[in-house]
């Protein structure tokens, strides 16, 4: 999914449905702190 502005990690988790802690694991790659995302910034979905 792609990041808009205004998203948040756990926001993201919950419209998905997925487990916030899965969600930082399967971005931590990409996302090296999860309180700081960028509009455009493509996240993995566990």
């Amino acid at each position: 999914m792609v990041v808009e502005h205004g998203d948040t990690m756990s926001g993201i988790a919950a419209q998905f449905g997925v487990d916030l802690g899965a969600l930082i694991a399967s971005n931590a790659d990409t996302v090296p702190n999860p309180d700081f995302l960028y509009p455009g910034q493509v996240l993995r979905l566990p």
